[in-house]
């Protein structure tokens, strides 16, 4: 099987447009646990990201969408674009 190399800046941006949208479950009506399965959503490519970021020496940080989750009522710590 030949070797895939990829372009890690542009799992990056792909990877922080998802994280940007305010609903990973579009057309899903409201219910109560798509709040926390949209998290846990969120939480697994989050963690994707970092170790493709880590692992390649790319890895600088990122900024909360939202501002500060600690401030929030609701947290949506995954809300995130790594820089």
């Amino acid at each position: 099987m030949p070797r895939k190399t990829l372009n890690v800046n542009d799992v990056r941006l792909s990877v922080n447009s998802a994280l940007s949208h305010p609903t990973l479950a579009a057309g899903i009506a409201a219910r109560s646990d798509v709040t926390t399965m949209e998290e846990a959503v969120r939480a697994g490519i989050a963690s994707v990201i970092e170790h493709v970021l880590h692992t390649s020496g790319q890895y600088n940080g990122f900024r909360y969408l939202d501002g500060w989750p600690a401030a929030r009522e609701k947290r949506t710590e995954y809300r995130r674009a790594y820089l």
